[in-house]
């Protein structure tokens, strides 16, 4: 129920701020939609798989803040973050409150500047379980807010140029990955923005990234064996180390991918907005059908892609005419991730949200 009121609350905060012609009114509709979201994420205690397993967020805090560290390392943002926390207290709550507040606020923000229906976006980042799993994967979600803020600067509604925008984008990138190091395959993927896409290309792309991200997935495997991440495709890993495929988040990205591709089939040619989100969506179906040949952890990877259909499906919607059948479109795309997230938060408990919990309990 607290998912529920939450989600709610902030669609029709939202869909105030949106519609209202004031100023003052749009930011404090706004900021109420932020702190909906924010607190229950702020005061949350032992909510996500990854708050107390292994070495969880807790146990973290309390080794940096004494001056400690592990043997496999840690991303240099989170510990830096950590250990200027520790100078002001030693509660990990604080931890939870300030990484609660990076990972909303910033969504919010990239559905505000990118999204022409910031509503729709906030909405999918909720019924998709993309709040649910920040929750969780606490680092990575750091790292994913500040990429969809790095394509504040590929959209470039200003006009700027090129070098400047690309040395934005990178500088947001490098930020992300201070806190999760993966990030870093944004600045590969940027070439990528520049491919010509249209309909057929993007299915074409689709194919294509597929059978070469499961061809060289499994040639690199036993190189990266060795490394820091490679810890997770060694047998005691469990099921990181095996293939895992989701058939249920694959069938709906290929519904969505197919959707956009329909909605823009008339368009001979893609405007560069368009195809940066097509190559973002083309890469996240890609990722999530290699998981039938490569390791599960490869879906983190994923992870990184599927959040931009907060973006792509609003975009693809503006190409809709027909009132009617834009908004049906838009609620059979909702219905169809409520399922994924009920079949895997509330079916299969993943990421160890439900039931709620926070610290006064």
């Amino acid at each position: 129920m607290v998912y529920l009121a939450l989600g709610l609350s902030a669609v029709l905060l939202t869909k105030g701020a949106t519609t209202t012609d004031k100023l003052s009114v749009r930011r404090c509709l706004w900021l109420l939609a932020f702190l909906v979201l924010f607190i229950p994420a702020a005061l949350r205690h032992d909510i996500g798989v990854d708050y107390s397993r292994y070495q969880g967020y807790e146990e973290l805090f309390d080794i940096y803040t004494s001056g400690g560290s592990i043997s496999e390392g840690m991303d240099i943002g989170f510990v830096l973050l950590i250990r200027v926390l520790g100078l002001f207290t030693q509660n990990a709550q604080w931890l939870f409150v300030v990484t609660s507040a990076f990972i909303i606020g910033l969504v919010l923000r990239a559905c505000q500047k990118l999204s022409p229906d910031p509503t729709l976006s906030v909405a999918l980042f909720l019924v998709a379980g993309l709040y649910l799993e920040s929750l969780n994967i606490v680092r990575q979600w750091m790292a994913i807010a500040c990429v969809l803020n790095a394509l504040i600067w590929i959209k470039n509604d200003r006009g700027m140029d090129k070098i400047q925008c690309f040395i934005r984008y990178a500088l947001w990138v490098v930020v992300g990955a201070s806190f999760h190091a993966s990030a870093l395959l944004w600045l590969a993927v940027y070439p990528l923005f520049y491919l010509p896409l249209n309909s057929k290309r993007m299915v074409a792309v689709t194919l294509i990234s597929t059978v070469g991200l499961s061809v060289c997935g499994a040639w690199l495997l036993p190189t990266v064996a060795g490394e820091r991440f490679g810890r997770y495709l060694v047998a005691g890993a469990g099921g990181y180390a095996s293939a895992d495929p989701h058939i249920d988040s694959i069938l709906t990205a290929l519904v969505m991918l197919l959707f956009v591709c329909w909605a823009r089939w008339h368009d001979k040619t893609w405007d560069f907005w368009t195809c940066c989100l097509g190559v973002c969506q083309a890469l996240g179906v890609s990722l999530l059908l290699s998981g039938f040949f490569l390791p599960a952890i490869v879906d983190r990877v994923a992870r990184y892609f599927l959040p931009l259909l907060i973006l792509q499906l609003p975009w693809a919607l503006t190409r809709i005419e027909n009132k009617d059948l834009r908004q049906a479109c838009a609620l059979s795309m909702v219905a169809c991730w409520l399922l994924v997230t009920f079949i895997r938060v509330g079916l299969g408990g993943q990421y160890g949200v439900v039931p709620y919990q926070w610290v006064f309990v």
